[in-house]
């Protein structure tokens, strides 16, 4: 299904869902089946905070269905303080998102001690999820013996409001974490870490969040040889050693692209990150990056995913004997038919619709309620030729054959106002089209199935009688487009008995527009092959605006923009590097999804895969690299990324510093990257060291770090 946002410009914001769990759906008022949940602390247990202060981190907790292990979205969580004077919760309720995530925040009462909280559900199997954080005063060093401090050796710190768990006191060599072999409350035991640079260095203990003075000493240290990488060369670093240490060469004129990721292959909460930099004199120094901004909401296409969750599983289209359809045998231009169409209740309206025109892959109806002055039958008669050729042939060619369980070897084009009527008057993007999957499934598992292969169109409203104001020629523009898009939906849904996961599905029917647009451009009409690929282009900018922002694997419904232009970009270079056209037809259908069906589908782990892609992003045709010889992989192979989807600056900008001293933070979400330029200054070696959360371990994600020689 597509939004507009511009009278030129259709942005496509459709997804189906990838599990289908109980019944009902369409028109059926019927109840679903109670759903068995679990409950669990997903994020945000053991902090410490200052009494009397909310936490740095929000508690989070995560709803998955019993049965099936997928995240429940809209699942109410019930939050309650258990033990803890005058500790408080910011909301005492919150809904799951489409990760299955609901979050509170938490303010410690005036004490110190520990505050125990609870998270429950309804429907909920097992126990609740609980979290514990702890009021404590903040830590003061005192002292560190020997001097100099040496990397890699032991040493004390004495001081005051020490945690007398090892674990818990974090103790900082500048920004890099030390072992606590022993602690009280006034001495703590500490192995030095290795990779530190010979100069002055502030240490500092803390309990998380809450953090003590610094004191300032010499260390002594040993630095690793530093790497060598010839210019265009790679360094994909995932062991915990490596990422715990790097040292980049002080070559004059040199720099390295970096890129922080998280490999991760499905849906999750974000991986928290530090990297930290240590020149061999303390240099200070400075980036900065872009920041992604949201979109216009998609309440719409959230409603239409829920339903085709609802959908019991079942063997696909392709799969099954044809039954008695809506329309079994050919009609003629003029007859009349009744339809299901879904409304903005998530119920279905009895429209009637007359046939219009009849073509060889096609049937167009119009619904006779359509608002006078809209198409002419040179319109439908034209919109029918360009579905039969090049959209079917094209999508057919690519992605495989449709279903035909109403055995009239065409799909219907239903376009009717109610498709309009979606999107609520005075908004600033509409709803243009749909495929909704319901249709291909028996009336045992969607009540209201109209039993067919149909696309759903908007009409021209050219006074707003249903929603906005829509002209002939903005339908005429938009739709060819969506249909593109959708058929490939159709196409998915009809070989696999569903769709793919949603960053998975859109990245393939996406592909479907450039796919027909590149064939309006073979045969000299490049207006119109601009019309299939612009939305792509639009999407993509989006996306590599702020590429951290956005988990290319997330299926948090119905999808952003900005991850349907990471989803299109990655089904591009998909096709380029692993198989072309014969990719895209073995993604589409069974039996494997998501990061499995794309380890399938290339022979390749997923996390490299990934690295690669994300790697390229920035690699292919960059000005920096010129007369460099990559390897194949970290291009676009034969597509132009950077003059295909720029209009203006190439809007992937790394964070730019000289090696110096920095911290740089944050938090990835799975299957994103943070981009980094590091440019050569000053005559030492400069270290870097990628970590979780104030310099620990990873508390969840797939880390890695990808170091590309750019000069």
């Amino acid at each position: 299904m597509y939004l507009r946002k511009h009278p030129l410009r259709s942005l496509l914001i459709f997804a189906f869902g990838t599990a289908l769990i109980v019944a009902a759906c369409g028109g059926d008022t019927t109840e679903p089946a109670p759903r068995r949940v679990t409950i669990v602390a997903g994020a945000g247990d053991a902090q410490f905070g200052s009494p009397g202060q909310p936490l740095a981190d929000p508690l989070a907790a995560l709803v998955v269905d019993a049965s099936s292990g997928r995240a429940v979205e809209n699942a109410v969580v019930r939050w309650r303080v258990v033990s803890g004077a005058g500790a408080s919760l910011s909301p005492g309720s919150s809904s799951t998102d489409g990760r299955g995530v609901a979050t509170t925040s938490l303010r410690l009462g005036p004490d110190l001690g520990t505050v125990r909280v609870e998270a429950d559900v309804d429907g909920r199997t097992g126990g609740v999820a609980t979290f514990e954080a702890r009021a404590v005063r903040t830590p003061v060093l005192a002292s560190i013996a020997p001097l100099p401090v040496v990397a890699g050796a032991t040493v004390t710190l004495t001081g005051q409001e020490f945690s007398t768990r090892a674990e818990d006191n974090l103790v900082l060599f500048g920004g890099r974490r030390g072992r606590v072999t022993a602690a009280s409350a006034t001495q703590l035991t500490v192995q030095v870490p290795t990779c530190l640079p010979e100069r002055t260095l502030a240490i500092q203990v803390r309990l998380g969040a809450v953090a003590g003075n610094t004191l300032a000493a010499a260390i002594r240290s040993t630095l690793p040889s530093p790497i060598s990488i010839q210019r265009g060369g790679l360094r994909l670093l995932e062991s915990a050693d490596d990422l715990a240490c790097l040292t980049l060469p002080p070559e004059a004129g040199s720099s390295y692209l970096l890129l922080a990721l998280n490999a991760a292959s499905a849906q999750g909460l974000a991986m928290p990150w530090e990297l930290t930099g240590l020149a061999g004199a303390p240099l200070a120094t400075t980036l900065s990056a872009a920041q992604q901004q949201p979109d216009a909401a998609l309440a719409w296409e959230a409603n239409v995913r829920a339903l085709e969750r609802r959908i019991p599983p079942g063997p696909p289209a392709a799969a099954l004997a044809p039954q008695a359809a809506l329309q079994p045998s050919l009609p003629k231009v003029g007859d009349r038919t009744q339809f299901n169409v879904l409304n903005r209740q998530n119920r279905t309206d009895r429209i009637t619709a007359e046939v219009r025109a009849i073509t060889d892959r096609a049937i167009l109806y119009v619904d006779v309620a359509a608002p006078a002055g809209g198409f002419t039958q040179a319109d439908l008669d034209g919109f029918g030729r360009m579905f039969d050729d090049p959209i079917h042939p094209t999508d057919v060619a690519v992605f495989g054959s449709p279903s035909d369980i109403d055995q009239n070897g065409r799909i219907i084009i239903l376009m009717t106002p109610r498709v309009n009527a979606l999107t609520e008057r005075n908004e600033n993007s509409f709803i243009a089209g749909f495929f909704y999957g319901c249709d291909l499934v028996e009336v045992q598992r969607c009540k209201d199935t109209n039993r067919a292969e149909i696309f759903y169109s908007m009409v021209p409203d050219p006074t707003g009688q249903f929603s906005g104001a829509r002209t002939r020629e903005t339908v005429l523009r938009t739709v060819p487009g969506v249909l593109a898009h959708e058929f490939q939906h159709m196409i998915s849904f009809g070989r696999k008995g569903r769709l793919d996961l949603l960053w998975l599905s859109e990245g393939l029917a996406h592909m479907a527009e450039e796919r027909v647009g590149r064939v309006f451009a073979e045969r000299g009409d490049p207006v119109t092959a601009l019309d299939f690929r612009r939305p792509n282009h639009i999407r993509a900018r989006g996306y590599l605006a702020a590429p951290a922002n956005t988990s290319l694997v997330d299926e948090d419904s119905p999808g952003t923009l900005e991850l349907r232009g990471a989803a299109w970009l990655f089904v591009q270079y998909l096709n380029e590097h692993y198989g072309g056209d014969a990719l895209l037809g073995r993604l589409t259908g069974p039996p494997a999804f998501g990061a499995a069906n794309v380890q399938a589908a290339t022979g390749r782990a997923w996390e490299t895969v990934f690295a690669e892609f994300a790697l390229a992003l920035w690699a292919a045709g960059a000005p920096e690299l010129a007369g460099v010889t990559l390897d194949a992989r970290l291009t676009f192979g034969s597509f132009d990324l950077r003059n295909t989807v720029s209009a203006g600056p190439y809007p992937l900008r790394p964070a730019t510093f000289d090696f110096g001293d920095l911290t740089r933070t944050g938090a990835l979400p799975p299957a994103a990257a943070e981009y980094f330029l590091a440019r050569a200054a000053g005559s030492s070696p400069f270290t870097l060291s990628l970590a979780g959360q104030w310099g620990g371990p990873f508390a969840r994600g797939t880390p890695r770090l990808a170091v590309l020689r750019v000069r």
